[in-house]
């Protein structure tokens, strides 16, 4: 017997957290051969408009990033955790989350290829990480977005995030400061 679940929404658990499914995607860990896919989209300049890292992002890059990760295992408290969204084996973008030591707060940000954009892949994804953080415990995922990433802003209001306030000229991007937007969802009352 099986121990997954499958949920109304069509999101599917298994025990340890991942790898979980949607209808579409696979949310999984990081593997070696995805290097080359990493740094080809978090290179594009399209891709890497809102972000912090170093440009370009190579594939040496992408190597020691993966490298970092498959030391790990889900859970990870305390530090960023990359996961690979996966579709039809395939990787075309990443969800990270750095949850708390405690294990009751986490931090998500998502990063889609280009190509992929305008599709819903990201919503999705980050839906059903910020879903499996809440059956682990988690009661309360944020996240920061320079509001003039509005596909971004988008997809965290569709998962029902609410924006909590904004920084200004408080975070530094590709030499410019830039406004800091904090979002969050809560899975619990006060």
């Amino acid at each position: 017997m099986s121990s997954r679940h499958l949920r109304d929404d069509g999101i599917v658990t298994e025990p340890g957290g991942l790898p979980i499914h949607t209808s579409r995607l696979a949310m999984r860990p990081m593997r070696p051969d995805d290097a080359a896919t990493f740094a080809a989209y978090r290179s594009d300049p399209i891709v890497a408009r809102y972000q912090t890292w170093a440009l370009p992002f190579t594939l040496d890059d992408a190597d020691r990033f993966i490298a970092a990760m498959t030391d790990l295992t889900w859970p990870v408290y305390g530090e960023w955790y990359q996961v690979a969204i996966d579709l039809e084996g395939e990787m075309i973008g990443d969800v990270g989350v750095n949850r708390s030591a405690d294990g009751t707060e986490a931090g998500i940000g998502y990063t889609l290829a280009a190509e992929r954009h305008g599709r819903g892949y990201a919503t999705e994804a980050a839906a059903a990480i910020v879903d499996l953080l809440f059956s682990e415990g988690v009661r309360r995922v944020s996240a920061s977005v320079d509001p003039a990433n509005v596909t971004s802003v988008r997809v965290l209001e569709r998962i029902g995030f609410r924006h909590e306030g904004t920084d200004i000229a408080s975070f530094a991007v590709r030499g410019a400061l830039v406004d800091d937007a904090r979002y969050a969802i809560r899975n619990w009352s006060p």
